[in-house]
């Protein structure tokens, strides 16, 4: 009998552990719907923009080039560097994504509103509108705005 326990003992543990493995697969992964996406975006952005690789899958931009390509518009830069300013003096950001615009079937304009903390007032909040176009089935960001 013994031995029966210590092998639906370790079957249990195996498969529990098969479990999280999928769980943080699924948690790694980049999210595929434009509202997300946009938001997923804006945060690498501002928080990680040397993550390339990530900014690279979700936005279309020379694969050489920095992260800071889409941010052509002087109130887009002057966002982003506001932004990171605020997190290295230890700022909390939150990132919601808002209204959904949609011109076309394979196109989206999204906005991303980023504040400190968890409120999240219009007034104090620093709005992005992130442009998507549908390629190959995917969502990428193709343009970036701030107001």
């Amino acid at each position: 009998m013994a031995g029966r326990h210590s092998v639906s003992g370790r079957a249990g543990a195996m498969l529990a552990g098969g479990l999280c493995l999928l769980l943080v697969a699924g948690c790694l992964q980049r999210p595929s719907a434009p509202e997300t996406r946009a938001a997923y975006f804006v945060e690498k952005l501002v928080l990680e923009p040397q993550a390339l690789e990530d900014l690279h899958a979700v936005a279309v931009f020379p694969a050489d080039g920095p992260a800071d390509v889409l941010a052509t518009e002087v109130p887009v830069r002057t966002a982003l560097a506001y932004l990171r300013a605020r997190v290295r003096l230890g700022a909390r950001l939150g990132f919601h994504t808002g209204d959904v615009a949609k011109p076309s079937p394979e196109r989206r304009q999204v906005t991303v509103s980023v504040s400190e903390g968890l409120a999240l007032g219009t007034r104090d909040a620093v709005h992005f509108q992130v442009d998507l176009t549908r390629q190959g089935g995917d969502w990428m960001i193709t343009q970036l705005h701030a107001d």
